[in-house]
């Protein structure tokens, strides 16, 4: 469960990083 939770914030944070790139 607790590597699940990781794979997703990871995967969070990945696409949030993403976005922020486009925005500037």
């Amino acid at each position: 469960m607790d590597l699940a939770n990781g794979v997703i914030s990871a995967e969070l944070l990945h696409a949030q990083a993403h976005v922020w790139n486009h925005i500037f």
